[in-house]
């Protein structure tokens, strides 16, 4: 992969003064981390880490050992922000979805940065609350009994985001299956079935049209 400047590739920071994206640059630490790779776990120091390029899958260790998919974060997202205030990670996993830049900012670099950066501060503030929003969004989806209503709910948000009745989706259908909480052969026959039943229609792989149905 070509080296890049992350700040210039994440909206937390490409909006800032030139100034202030080198001293946020020169203390990153930039990592390529092949698909599969644990990029962080419980073990891992306070960081903050953002996506320059590829795919984390951020993953909760449940009891009886399974991982469930809390989030996909993808290029110019970022992630660890309740750790370095001292929240303790007690079982999330970012592991690569895919061939992945990542760029490590450590606790205390970071810490560093928001008492000379206020504008930073507050930026930091309004994409956590945003990422708050969509963590909200899941824990509804996974409240909802049957997988048809999951994905139409994921779809209509889809479709409200997009401001489009054509949708792409953002994961791939097994990603977005761990995300729903189901499998992707379940994911598979929900896609058909709501097909069949015209309520969607399928373009493309990850493109889909949604359908006006009669109440």
């Amino acid at each position: 992969m070509a080296k890049e400047l992350c700040v210039q590739l994440v909206p937390l920071f490409n909006q800032l003064p030139l100034a202030d994206q080198e001293q946020i640059e020169a203390l990153l630490k930039q990592a390529e981390h092949p698909r599969g790779e644990i990029v962080l776990d419980p073990l891992s120091k306070p960081q903050l880490i953002i996506v320059a390029k590829g795919k984390l899958r951020m993953e909760t260790l449940a009891s009886d050992g399974t991982k469930q998919v809390n989030q996909i974060i993808g290029a110019g997202d970022y992630a660890g922000t309740e750790w370095l205030f001292g929240e303790t990670n007690q079982a999330t996993y970012l592991t690569a979805a895919q061939n992945s830049l990542v760029c490590h900012l450590e606790m205390d670099d970071f810490k560093a940065l928001l008492a000379k950066l206020p504008t930073l501060a507050y930026r930091l503030l309004r994409f956590t609350i945003n990422q708050n929003h969509a963590l909200q969004r899941q824990t509804y989806y996974l409240g909802l009994t049957r997988v048809e209503e999951r994905v139409m709910a994921y779809f209509n948000d889809q479709k409200m985001d997009q401001q489009s009745s054509v949708i792409t989706l953002p994961f791939k259908l097994a990603e977005l299956a761990a995300y729903l909480g189901t499998t992707p052969e379940t994911i598979s026959r929900t896609i058909k079935h709501l097909s069949d039943e015209t309520k969607i229609e399928q373009l493309t792989k990850a493109k889909y049209r949604l359908l006006k149905t009669e109440k």
